[in-house]
């Protein structure tokens, strides 16, 4: 009995402590980044009614990977029109293809209706996090994004696919050779075919 405790015990120990471990999330290409803002509660402006999050992700050297504007999730008038108003976000980003390894940071700012920066707290504090290595197979799975700053009237530009290009490369590759193997074989076989009929008539 005493021992069967004890090994309880170690198997506790090591599921919290495994549990501590993983406390400190290290994504991979495809993974998905889950945010809400505020993270609890409510969200509360005055005299704006906000209308929509900016969401900037930034790679480890700063560079400017993907922005897009996400209407909010939840908007609500608390005292009168166009007094104060209560919101909130919710906002889901899956980590891009063959990704640099390091701290990764999505930045979100809130905007009103006239497109007005609302500052806030509970709104301008990022959200940083680690990425690391990811096999061939992630990366080809993860989406690719792409961004492009036209300038002030225009603003930036950002777009993607679910996928990497490199996926459909690959996939016609696999098709194609697939196709060979097919025809070396029915090759093949056809000759050894013959062969056996002609012997029968013979």
């Amino acid at each position: 009995m005493d021992r069967k405790f004890i090994l309880i015990g170690l198997l506790l120990i090591f599921l919290l402590s495994s549990s501590i471990v993983s406390a400190d999330t290290i994504y991979k290409a495809g993974d998905t980044i889950k945010i809400r803002t505020p993270p609890s509660g409510f969200g509360h402006t005055a005299l704006q009614k906000p209308k929509y999050m900016l969401y900037t992700l930034y790679n480890p050297s700063g560079e400017i990977v993907f922005e897009e504007n996400h209407p909010l999730i939840y908007v609500h008038e608390t005292v009168g029109p166009g007094i104060a108003y209560e919101y909130y976000d919710e906002y889901e980003m899956r980590i891009p293809a063959f990704s640099q390894v390091g701290k990764w940071k999505l930045s979100k700012t809130l905007h009103s209706e006239v497109l007005w920066v609302l500052d806030s707290p509970d709104v301008t504090k990022d959200l940083i996090f680690e990425v690391g290595e990811s096999n061939l197979l992630e990366n080809l799975l993860a989406p690719w994004y792409f961004t492009k700053d036209m300038g002030l009237f225009i603003g930036r530009i950002s777009g993607g696919l679910p996928f990497h290009p490199y996926l459909i490369g690959v996939v016609i590759g696999i098709i194609i050779a697939v196709v060979l193997i097919v025809k070396v074989v029915v090759n093949l076989a056809v000759p050894l075919n013959g062969t056996k009929k002609n012997g029968a008539r013979k």
